[in-house]
């Protein structure tokens, strides 16, 4: 089920192949906040990076890179119940949603806040947690597929080039500026399988603008785990994140991915037409997006647990 953005690349959630829908003929309503040369490059999150240098901040253990900066030691000040500064607050009336017990989010300064969610992030029956060296094998067993490389800007990816880009995602577990992003491993609770992946990107600064994706195993399909993983990388992104509004996209024809979408109450905005070439033809989009207040108001009809 291949998302769709950047997200974690075109269309993440994608769970198995998806049917042509030559019914959609939504006029576009472009209501992005982002310039065209940012929407157009998306999915970059997704490439794997073999040339450029990786700093030690960006390669060492989440612990020690928290240790390393301003914004990590404001953040394990928080942690340690030192509240020197002002974390997000949940309106009284809205109970803090399970997925989020234990996550904490430090603001500071000029450029925004620093997110370093306390793993795994559990829901009731996956775990979302940083990629470890022993997940290459599960992730190639669904990153090697066409159908999954389908709505990907990636071909079908060899052991080695998974190996490279579960290497490069064990560091993204947090968020600090501008772009920087979370790509998390969805386990099974009850097995330990992975069964995909999920992201969250920093989209802006000043406007608290993030954007999700996922990709997930086809053969866990219709069990309604990436709703279930998407639903909690929302609340991670409106709840900690406190961002504003959190966008996601894919190919038109990504059917499975933009049903997520809609199944998450995320609203289409926009529908681009040819405005770019994706393996040799012409490009079409949805872009679907979710607001704080409305993300608040269906949390709010929840039942307490």
């Amino acid at each position: 089920m291949n998302v769709a953005p950047e997200s974690l690349g075109r269309s993440k959630d994608f769970v198995g192949p998806v049917t042509v829908n030559a019914d959609v003929r939504t006029v576009a309503t472009v209501a992005w906040p982002l310039p065209v040369e940012r929407w157009q490059s998306r999915h970059e999150h997704i490439s794997i990076d073999t040339t450029s240098p990786r700093t030690a901040m960006e390669m060492a253990p989440q612990a020690q890179r928290a240790a390393m900066s301003i914004l990590g030691r404001l953040g394990l000040f928080i942690a340690k119940g030192c509240h020197v500064a002002k974390a997000w607050a949940r309106p009284s009336h809205l109970p803090l949603h399970p997925t989020l017990a234990r996550v904490r989010a430090a603001r500071y300064g000029g450029d925004g806040m620093a997110l370093y969610p306390d793993y795994p992030i559990r829901t009731s029956r996956l775990l979302l947690r940083p990629f470890t060296r022993g997940d290459v094998e599960a992730v190639y067993s669904y990153r090697r597929r066409e159908d999954v490389a389908r709505y990907l800007f990636d071909v079908p990816l060899s052991k080695e080039e998974c190996a490279l880009a579960v290497q490069q995602r064990i560091s993204q577990v947090g968020l600090e500026r501008l772009d920087d992003k979370i790509v998390l491993a969805v386990e099974l609770a009850a097995n330990s399988a992975v069964i995909g992946e999920v992201s969250l990107i920093w989209r802006s600064v000043d406007a608290r603008q993030g954007e999700i994706g996922w990709i997930f195993d086809p053969a866990y399909q219709g069990h309604g785990y990436a709703t279930e993983a998407a639903d909690a990388l929302l609340d991670l992104g409106f709840g900690p994140g406190d961002m504003h509004r959190i966008a996601a996209r894919c190919d038109v024809r990504n059917s499975s991915s933009w049903r997520l979408m809609e199944r998450l109450q995320m609203r289409r905005e926009a529908h681009f037409r040819q405005h770019a070439i994706f393996k040799g033809e012409w490009d079409e989009e949805f872009v679907y997006a979710i607001l704080w207040q409305e993300w608040q108001s269906l949390r709010a009809q929840m039942p307490e647990a």
